[in-house]
């Protein structure tokens, strides 16, 4: 687990020097989303609501609510924009249970400020997959 730390820190610090997503230094994301969680065969839903604020045009970093299960957690991590509305995550999970999460996703703009986006996170210890569609609206 630690390996994986280590290694989301370095990553994080080497990749902040490519500059992709279109939004400036000091911006807020706030983002909500709902969908399906697989594990050991079962399907459950999940929700989450999310703050992002941009430390410069390609980095994130992100605080929010998680609800999987009538279990509710803190969600704290960020977000890497390789390019213009791609972006890789890491974030760790707090409070009900412990876990860490790699995920990917995608935001599509469809007026000024308002995008939908898509996600799809693995989460380590409760070895669950969760795919959630939702709105992105930047402040």
């Amino acid at each position: 687990m630690r390996f994986l730390l280590v290694f989301a820190l370095l990553l994080t610090l080497f990749l902040n020097e490519s500059s992709a997503q279109n939004s400036n230094q000091g911006n807020i994301e706030l983002s909500g989303s709902i969908g399906p969680a697989f594990s050991n065969g079962k399907t459950t839903f999940y929700g989450n609501a999310e703050m992002n604020y941009f430390m410069s045009s390609n980095m994130s970093l992100t605080a929010g609510y998680e609800f999987l299960n009538e279990r509710h957690s803190l969600i704290l991590g960020n977000r890497i924009y390789f390019v213009p509305d791609f972006h890789f995550s890491m974030k760790g999970v707090l409070v009900s249970q412990t876990d860490f999460a790699l995920g990917g996703g995608y935001s599509r703009g469809i007026a000024d400020n308002i995008a939908l986006q898509i996600n799809g996170d693995w989460y380590f210890a409760r070895r669950m997959f969760a795919l959630s569609f939702g709105l992105a609206f930047r402040i």
